[in-house]
C-alpha cells in the first residue's frame, strides 16, 4: 500500500485529516496551514488521492475544491516524525543536517579561558613562508588540491599585502593545484 513520504505535503495532510477526520480543507486552507503555494497543493496530493488516502470533491455552492479522508486512510502506514525540509546548500543540493544535541548529556564548564587568537594565526604564517619561496614571475608549485581553499585564501591576503605580486590558483588534476607568480 502506498504511504506518502514522509515530510512531504501529502504527509502533513493524511496525518491531520488522521487526527481529524471529520473536518474539510479547502486549497487554500492547505497552503495556509501548511505553508505551500495553492497552486501545488493538487500536484502534490495527487498520488495520495488516487491512492484514496485523501478524497476531492466540489463544494455544490461556491464549486471550491474540498479536501476530505479518503477511505483508505487507515491502510497507509502512519507517519513517520519528519524534519524540516533541507534548505539547498551554498553549491547546490541539500545542506547536510546535524543531529539534535540532546541538552541533558552536553557539560558547561567554568573559569575556562578562550585560547590565545594569535595559536589560530600560524598556519597563515606557513603559507606565507611558501608564497615567499615563489620570489620571481613564472615561478610556481603544486600541492595537494585539499590545500586549495586555504592557499587560494593565503594568497589572496598575500597579494594584498604586496601589491606588486599577482599570485594564481589552479587546478591541474583532480588531485592536485598548483600555484604561480605572475608578476
Amino acid at each position: 500500500m502506498y504511504t506518502p513520504l514522509p515530510g512531504s505535503l501529502a504527509d502533513r495532510v493524511v496525518a491531520w485529516f488522521r487526527i481529524n477526520p471529520e473536518e474539510e480543507l479547502l486549497r487554500s486552507d492547505i497552503a495556509s496551514k501548511f505553508n505551500c503555494h495553492s497552486n501545488t497543493v493538487e500536484a502534490s496530493l495527487a498520488t495520495a488521492m488516487a491512492n484514496k488516502l485523501i478524497n476531492k470533491t466540489r463544494c455544490p455552492e461556491t464549486g471550491a475544491t474540498i479536501f476530505k479522508v479518503g477511505p483508505n486512510i487507515d491502510q497507509a502506514a502512519p507517519s513517520l516524525p519528519a524534519m524540516n525540509p533541507a534548505k539547498q546548500g551554498k553549491r547546490g543540493g541539500p545542506r547536510k543536517r546535524l543531529p539534535l544535541l540532546d541538552l541533558e548529556t552536553i557539560k558547561v564548564r567554568h573559569d575556562v579561558p578562550p585560547p590565545d587568537p594569535a595559536a589560530f594565526q600560524r598556519t597563515a604564517g606557513l603559507y606565507s613562508q611558501l608564497l615567499n619561496k615563489l620570489d620571481k614571475p613564472n615561478a610556481s608549485t603544486e600541492l595537494p588540491i585539499a590545500y586549495r581553499g586555504a592557499i587560494t585564501k593565503a594568497a589572496a591576503k598575500y597579494c594584498k599585502e604586496n601589491p606588486s605580486v599577482k599570485l594564481v590558483v589552479r587546478t591541474i588534476n583532480e588531485n592536485t593545484i598548483g600555484v604561480w607568480r605572475t608578476a
